[in-house]
């Protein structure tokens, strides 16, 4: 059948109406999706941000400090400020660290005297034989026994005689100026305290 003019018009005109609705009602689906998804996404953020809130700082705080190492001068002075006899606890830990510096080279496991001498300030097991291998390695357990020698041989009074008394009363003389020397040298340079497990485990590798 064919169509009139004004048939045609009237339906080219139908199809735009029903072309515009169609794409009006497109549109107003489309805008209305975002609404919808808004409540989930609001709680996301809001989960966040209380397992931010609720996180625990301290794991990365710890590893930004590092432990800062033990030095021999720092040990040497703990030793003399716990005894009581002792009045000036810095000239004596100097004292200290002039015969380890003598003795060992601030070493724990040196040995010296034929193998008879060990630890930090090589006390010889022959002429004493209460101190054992593992106290003369051990800083802190030498140097309480290294002190308190010589406040026995008069070193509140008689420093350099008693010093010189570790090495032999009155056997070598340039001992005590050995001494004195390499610890107004070594006393502002800090020496990492290594113990006897940690040398041993080093020479290892």
């Amino acid at each position: 059948m064919k169509m009139t003019k004004k048939q045609v018009q009237k339906t080219l005109k139908d199809l735009k109406t029903g072309l515009s609705m169609t794409l009006a009602i497109i549109l107003l689906t489309q805008n209305a999706q975002p609404l919808q998804a808004q409540a989930p996404v609001q709680g996301g953020i809001e989960a966040a941000a209380l397992a931010a809130e609720s996180a625990d700082p301290q794991p990365a705080l710890e590893a930004a400090e590092p432990e800062t190492p033990v030095t021999v001068q720092e040990k040497l002075l703990e030793v003399c400020e716990a005894n009581e006899s002792i009045i000036d606890a810095e000239k004596c830990a100097k004292h200290l660290l002039g015969m380890v510096m003598t003795e060992s080279e601030a070493r724990a496991t040196a040995v010296g005297d034929h193998g008879y001498a060990h630890g930090w300030f090589q006390i010889n097991s022959l002429y004493n034989p209460e101190v054992d291998k593992a106290c003369a390695e051990d800083l802190e357990c030498s140097a309480n026994w290294t002190l308190n020698r010589l406040l026995k041989k008069g070193y509140l009074k008689y420093a350099n005689w008693a010093i010189w008394c570790h090495n032999g009363c009155g056997i070598n003389k340039y001992y005590v100026p050995k001494v004195l020397r390499k610890a107004a040298y070594q006393w502002d340079k800090p020496i990492t305290l290594v113990t006897a497990d940690e040398a041993r485990a080093l020479a290892l590798k």
